[in-house]
């Protein structure tokens, strides 16, 4: 997942505070790469038109995909990787939660159900390996935070 910390760092002027430069810390060793992820099985894009599969309400809307860091072998082995902590969590909230827990749940199968009818095999593949109960992980590393800017 370094690689992926690596190129998440953003340097410009326009550029959202969560992922600028100068918001995080160097590793004094250089065994922690700095950076911010987002990892979760299905994305909605922000921005575009509202559109649908055929025999879908083109109102809805509903178009999401798998996000790109995940596509192809290496996302495969992020799915994977993740398995084992997002068991834990997801347990955890179970105990401490179970309505939001289930709610998660029945989010995950709606999902595959909806994936599984228009055959999409890649979305398809991840929600099968993503255990956890929530639908994105954020992997934040050595970021520092500002000060609050709101009055």
């Amino acid at each position: 997942m370094s690689n992926l910390l690596k190129h998440s760092i953003t340097t410009g002027k326009t550029t959202q505070w969560r992922t600028h430069r100068s918001n995080f810390h160097p590793s004094p060793d250089g065994m922690i790469t700095p950076g911010c992820i987002n990892i979760l099985p299905a994305w909605f894009q922000q921005g575009r038109e509202k559109h649908g599969f055929p025999n879908l309400d083109l109102e809805d809307g509903f178009s999401p995909e798998v996000l790109a860091t995940l596509k192809g072998d290496a996302g495969r082995k992020i799915t994977t990787s993740l398995q084992w902590s997002s068991i834990i969590v997801s347990a955890a909230l179970q105990v401490m939660h179970p309505d939001l827990y289930w709610a998660g749940i029945e989010t995950h199968v709606r999902l595959g159900e909806w994936a599984t009818r228009y055959e999409l095999d890649d979305m398809y593949h991840h929600l099968q390996h993503w255990t956890s109960v929530f639908n994105v992980v954020s992997v934040i590393c050595n970021r520092r935070t500002p000060p609050s800017q709101r009055s």
